[in-house]
């Protein structure tokens, strides 16, 4: 399986030029596809996380270093090597949502910069890991 930009099989992503043209909303955001950085301490009780969702479809990732690409935690379908979880019966502590674009100026997963840089800043807003009350 190749991985597309957007960390999905890229013969299914919506987005890529391999699939048919995705569903656009008024607002330019896309249909059923959304990223967040969530709050699993049943995960991770020390950073935020990156969400993918599409559809059914969904990663749940780890950003450890701007430098390096993240690591696959969890994911949906029964193929998958990583951690089996329901992601309706995770439990969000919290939930920051972003913009899912594929714009030119939208942002990769693989950009570990940028969600690394994200996460940073969510984590000390809500004084997550290095010592906060929730770590």
């Amino acid at each position: 399986m190749a991985e597309c930009i957007h960390g999905l099989d890229e013969l299914l992503c919506d987005v890529c030029e391999s699939a048919a043209a995705p569903k656009r909303r008024p607002d330019g955001t896309m249909a059923g596809k959304s990223f967040a950085l969530v709050f699993v301490p049943s995960v991770r009780k020390d950073t935020f996380l990156h969400l993918n969702r599409e559809g059914e479809r969904w990663k749940l990732r780890w950003y450890s270093s701007p430098n390096r690409r993240p690591t696959e935690l969890a994911q949906s379908g029964k193929a998958s090597t990583r951690l089996a979880l329901d992601l309706n019966e995770v439990k969000f502590a919290r939930e920051i949502s972003y913009p899912y674009s594929t714009s030119p100026g939208g942002v990769s997963v693989e950009d570990s910069r940028y969600w690394f840089d994200q996460i940073t800043k969510a984590n000390a807003l809500h004084e997550i890991g290095n010592g906060g009350p929730t770590s």
